[in-house]
């Protein structure tokens, strides 16, 4: 069975437990729930479902539009993450910064633990750092499940590129199989105290 199958078939065994997704069952549907696998129910189309639990309201792309284009070409930094709802721009490599991108996080999933990380999962290669329509189907695409699409601007071999994300509090082999699922080399890793770490996928 190849990722991808495998990957669909985990998703139809995601389920809600306390009025959000604390739960999934990897293979055996009589195997006990853990709360360690937390991560969003999915929908029909492999995307998950945004938790039932109350969440600040989600952005909408054409509202932020135009206000996020232009920090996007103010900012020179090589990379950064932004949030669209706050306008807020944080560099996970730069401690206050990090710590601060971790708390907004926390306010805009209260089902999220505080005590443990939170991982960004991106769901495009965009080159370039133009809001344009596959950053918008992008973003619409992670408006199914989260009231936070996130911004990620980074650099590679003097590429920069701009992609879209959505954080979730999961089991380690959750979110590299959801990593592998959208083709990514790595997940942005925050911790509590403010440090990070990207974790290679492969």
């Amino acid at each position: 069975m190849n990722i991808q199958k495998y990957v669909v078939l985990l998703i139809k065994r995601l389920w809600y437990y306390l009025g959000c997704i604390d739960a999934i069952i990897e293979s055996n549907p009589k195997r006990k729930i853990s709360k360690e696998n937390s991560l969003y129910m999915q929908s029909k189309d492999g995307s998950p479902k945004r938790p039932v639990k109350k969440c600040p309201p989600a952005p909408s792309f054409d509202d932020t539009r135009e206000k996020c284009q232009s920090i996007i070409d103010k900012d020179n930094r090589i990379g950064y993450s932004l949030n669209p709802a706050t306008g807020n721009a944080f560099d996970a490599t730069v401690g206050k910064e990090a710590f601060a991108l971790f708390k907004e996080m926390l306010k805009f999933h209260p089902e999220f633990d505080p005590k443990k990380d939170i991982d960004f999962i991106a769901i495009t290669n965009h080159e370039g750092r133009t809001l344009d329509r596959e950053v918008e189907s992008a973003f619409n695409q992670v408006l199914k499940f989260s009231n936070t699409p996130i911004y990620g601007a980074w650099e590679e071999d003097g590429q920069k590129y701009l992609d879209v994300s959505y954080p979730v509090q999961a089991s380690h082999k959750v979110v590299m199989m959801m990593a592998k699922h959208y083709a990514q080399k790595s997940v942005l890793r925050m911790f509590p105290n403010g440090d990070h770490e990207f974790i290679e996928t492969e």
